[in-house]
């Protein structure tokens, strides 16, 4: 058992001969991506203040069509596997939305007179729940193997933002806004999920996988759904009606509403080749689809200098099939990570970075694994 194990989530398919015991302690993965900024760019204007040319140069970052953003966060709480078998409990946020350029620019300019300031394309979604799944390995044939898990899916809070409005006019004598914010929310739901997979040993130390993740995966939300709106009116006929106090108004509505269905995770079909060329050097290309959303390109190497560390390395391409993401068009990621076995324990740091070819996806990954090996060679 090595750091191998935890990059890869306890194998779904492993073809190792070892008995196997092996505890997860701990798993952080941090997943952020946008359209316009890079983590250099971020480090640079983070707590900076900001002159005239900075914010020009900040703008012009922002495509046309808004900041797109997109983020995941992952706590595996609980990982135990042995021989055949794994459950695993974990945590998991997941978040996306649109701003507009036109609200950067009110940010960093403030509102110029005379100008009519019309915003009708921002929207976000945000939701948390936990994931409990249960993964089993047979063997069937001469070298191979079928993997299935089943997950319990328990939705935590979802809140989701769109159609909202702004317009926004101020003159020399008067102010006008009008601010509309619509949403959608809950407190709680439960579904279920399945994986599928085969492998195959082709050679001795060369085996192929097909991996179908989240399979007819569902949150059914049920818990205090409401839909509400927020609407702030601004509406001056001159500024000394702003010093009497009685300019704006301001109202919030919420109602309650039937369940809802969204599904947590994409459906992804995922083809692994993996070869061990010699005992210290493991290499991995592979293909992913995530429907609807991507296809990734992948090539993963692990080199172990010495028994106790662990280098990675990896190069991800990426190919949308929607526009519903922040990653457009070709994207790359270029990551680089530690592992490091002491006695029983194992322990990996891993960051990629995400820098697209054209005005394509930015961001970052991080992940932080620490297990507890109980292998027993057989």
């Amino acid at each position: 058992m090595s750091v191998f194990l935890i990059l890869t989530s306890l194998s779904f398919i492993d073809f190792s001969s070892d008995k196997k015991a092996y505890y997860q302690i701990l798993c952080i993965n941090l997943n952020l991506y946008n359209n316009a900024f890079t983590g250099k760019d971020y480090n640079y204007y983070n707590g900076k203040y900001l002159n005239k040319e900075d914010k020009e140069t900040f703008l012009k970052l922002i495509p046309k069509e808004g900041l797109k953003l997109s983020g995941e966060a992952f706590l595996s709480f609980l990982s135990i596997s042995y021989n055949f078998w794994n459950f695993s409990g974990s945590f998991n946020l997941r978040t996306k939305g649109k701003i507009e350029k036109e609200i950067f620019e009110l940010l960093l300019f403030g509102n110029k007179l005379n100008q009519i300031y019309q915003l009708k394309e921002s929207k976000g979604e945000l939701f948390t729940f936990s994931q409990f799944k249960n993964t089993f390995n047979f063997y069937f044939k001469r070298n191979w193997q079928l993997g299935l898990g089943i997950s319990y899916l328990k939705g935590h809070y979802y809140f989701k933002t769109e159609n909202n409005y702004l317009t926004l006019l101020t003159t020399q004598n008067f102010l006008n806004l009008y601010n509309e914010i619509n949403y959608q929310r809950s407190l709680g739901g439960q579904g279920f999920g399945f994986d599928i997979g085969f492998g195959k040993r082709v050679k001795e130390n060369l085996v192929f996988k097909i991996i179908m993740e989240n399979l007819g995966n569902k949150i059914f939300w049920q818990k205090e759904n409401k839909i509400g709106k927020i609407i702030l009116i601004i509406d001056s006929l001159n500024f000394s009606k702003i010093n009497a106090g009685n300019y704006y108004s301001f109202m919030k509505e919420e109602k309650e509403t039937i369940g809802f269905v969204n599904n947590p995770l994409p459906m992804k079909i995922n083809l692994f080749l993996e070869n061990k060329i010699k005992d210290y050097l493991k290499i991995k290309p592979s293909i992913s689809w995530a429907i609807n959303e991507f296809f990734k390109f992948s090539f993963e190497s692990y080199y172990q200098p010495f028994n106790f560390l662990w280098i990675i390395n990896s190069l991800n391409l990426y190919l949308l099939s929607s526009k519903n993401t922040s990653l457009e068009n070709f994207s790359s990621e270029i990551g680089i990570g530690l592992g490091i076995t002491i006695k029983r324990f194992d322990f990996l740091v891993f960051q990629e970075y995400y820098k697209g070819f054209l005005l394509n996806a930015k961001g970052f990954y991080f992940k932080l694994s620490f297990g507890y090996n109980f292998s027993i060679n057989s």
